[in-house]
């Protein structure tokens, strides 16, 4: 198992793209087995990541190589939406908030996008769904990928499928319009916690992709849970009951106070992925300071039918 995590090269590029350290997983108890094989370089990594952080300034850069872009970049940082430090000391959202000055891509897109093109042979002519479409990554794959189509999630009686005024389409992800079987892969990155039944969600990935088709997924992940939580429930009567504090993320359309989180995943969600149609799910970890994937472990969830 442990030979599968050591550092890969992209292939396929025009110019090398620096070594990515990356390491699949496929349950809580090969996570621990991880754990155990990278020994103390975890902290070795957050020894570099405080490196970087300058004293006294509310934002500033480091220099690296962009694995999308294909070439040096200068990642932009600052300390919006950064976790709170008992010792007093600033940490940025590395995930959230270092973002290639080119693409404009943070963390968790550039990873994801570099997994993306390693993982799906053809993927610029491939028939691919995200499920955004107002993102600076819709903007950054719609320049490659040919048959790309995104949607948002819209309140504004557009049917789904169709576009509203804006050219928004609308799409439920637990009741999509694609055919079975007519898409080469899906990208959906912290959408599934906002879905009150994200097993039907789940389902529908599974049916509208062909055989061997591509799942690349970014969820909030508890990698110390065995099980998922749940926030809120939506009732049949369309109530919502409360388990655990409200809590909002940002809404790409609508604005306002934002969108309800429902879930915070667990391992089980592997499980929930592979029961809905799945051949194989896995927990795909990486890190490289060269490439800006810091911030401890940065993780996608990839999966074929």
């Amino acid at each position: 198992m442990a030979g599968s995590w050591l550092p890969w090269a992209m292939r396929g590029a025009p110019e090398m793209v620096p070594a990515m350290w990356t390491a699949p997983v496929r349950s809580y108890a090969e996570f621990e087995a991880l754990r155990r094989f990278l020994g103390d370089r975890p902290e070795q990594w957050r020894a570099h990541e405080r490196s970087l952080i300058p004293v006294g300034v509310q934002a500033f850069t480091v220099p690296g190589f962009c694995g999308v872009c294909r070439k040096p970049a200068s990642f932009a940082v600052d300390f919006l939406s950064a976790p709170e430090a008992s010792d007093g000391e600033r940490t940025p959202n590395w995930r959230e908030r270092m973002v290639c000055g080119s693409c404009n891509l943070n963390t968790r897109m550039r990873g994801s996008m570099q997994l993306f093109r390693e993982r799906l042979e053809g993927w610029a002519r491939a028939r691919v769904y995200v499920t955004e479409q107002t993102s600076s990554l819709f903007q950054s794959l719609k320049k490659s990928c040919r048959r790309l189509v995104g949607s948002e999630f819209l309140n504004d009686g557009t049917q789904r499928g169709h576009t509203n005024a804006r050219k928004i389409r609308h799409e439920d992800v637990t009741d999509l319009s694609f055919s079975t079987g007519s898409l080469d892969a899906i990208l959906t990155f912290d959408v599934l916690e906002h879905v009150p039944k994200y097993r039907r969600a789940l389902a529908e990935f599974a049916r509208t992709l062909r055989r061997d088709g591509l799942l690349l997924m970014t969820v909030p992940f508890d990698l110390q849970a065995r099980k998922t939580v749940a926030r809120a429930e939506l009732r049949p009567d369309g109530s919502i009951v409360h388990h655990l504090p409200a809590e909002y993320h940002g809404d790409p359309v609508g604005g306002g106070e934002g969108i309800l989180a429902y879930h915070v995943f667990g391992w089980d969600l592997l499980d929930a992925i592979r029961a809905s149609g799945f051949r194989h799910a896995e927990m795909h970890f990486y890190w490289s300071a060269e490439l800006g994937y810091v911030g401890g472990l940065q993780s996608v969830i990839v999966a074929n039918t």
